[in-house]
């Protein structure tokens, strides 16, 4: 019995870059995908951060600009939590993150919620991108998750750059939301329905696609 359809912003961002590549390695997990230096890193800086919210463990020297930041949202009203996972289902009504009737799963690396406003950030280790759709999604799963909200402010943190992209929304910017992503997600989903996960040739596949058997990847030439 196949597996419910579910997503979360990487996998649909996964999905978007090759479809095949995605199929093969993210949900058939034929080809091993080591962390690489960057991810290492990444997952190092979430490690210390996570530490530093929930057990008031000191950070690094490479970490310490981002304390005046986490200074910050302890002072604030509400309850700080690091790491919180959340998913809605189909319905977009909140269920547990592994339930096996979630649709969407988000994580927030830093979420805050205080009365009828909530706050969420994510860390973002590698270099700086335009771009906001990963915040507006975290909005909207939090708008699921706890009705009472009227407003969310969410915020990459570019450790390297040191510098924060922050937007700011509301209940009423919902739907226009999901009705951005719906068409993308519909995609993802008509694969996994029909097995039909096509190649996407682009400059990635010669140095950096692991799929050694699609007719793209760089080995093959």
């Amino acid at each position: 019995m196949p597996k419910p359809f579910a997503w979360s912003y990487s996998a649909l961002s996964a999905f978007e870059t090759c479809p095949r590549q995605y199929h093969e390695m993210r949900v058939l997990k034929r080809w091993p995908d080591p962390p690489g230096e960057a991810q290492q890193f990444g997952k190092l800086c979430h490690t210390y951060l996570e530490n530093r919210i929930n057990a008031g463990i000191e950070l690094p020297v490479f970490l310490r600009h981002v304390e005046p930041v986490v200074a910050r949202l302890e002072s604030s009203p509400g309850a700080l939590q690091a790491e919180y996972k959340y998913a809605l289902d189909a319905q977009l009504q909140p269920v547990e993150f592994f339930a096996p009737t979630a649709w969407v799963r988000a994580v927030g690396d830093v979420v805050k919620i205080h009365e009828d406003r909530g706050f969420a950030m994510d860390w973002k280790s590698g270099k700086y991108r335009e771009g906001d759709d990963q915040l507006r999604l975290q909005s909207n799963v939090m708008f699921g998750t706890y009705p009472h909200l009227q407003r969310i402010s969410v915020m990459y943190v570019w450790l390297k750059d040191k510098r924060a992209t922050t937007r700011v929304f509301d209940r009423a910017d919902v739907p226009a939301t999901w009705q951005a992503f719906l068409p993308r997600v519909q995609r993802m989903e008509h694969a996994a329905k029909t097995g039909d996960y096509p190649p996407k040739p682009s400059g990635l596949c010669r140095k950096y696609c692991r799929v050694k058997t699609c007719e793209f990847n760089g080995s093959q030439s």
